[in-house]
């Protein structure tokens, strides 16, 4: 894979390193936020489907 900065090329002060000195989330906090997020798109999920005509249920 070629190298996208040249020799010499300093980066811009809004280039973030990943694994710089800025310590990432702690470790209970991903599992916490990834059960969130999956909980948030259940319940707009639930919310479409509840929205939609109901087709092929005539009585």
């Amino acid at each position: 894979m070629p190298l996208l900065v040249r020799e010499g090329a300093e980066l811009s002060p809004a280039v973030v390193i990943p694994g710089g000195p800025a310590a990432p989330l702690s470790d209970d906090s991903v599992p916490q936020q990834i059960g969130r997020t999956v909980g948030r798109a259940a319940t707009k999920a639930a919310d479409l489907l509840a929205n939609l005509p109901k087709f092929g249920r005539k009585k």
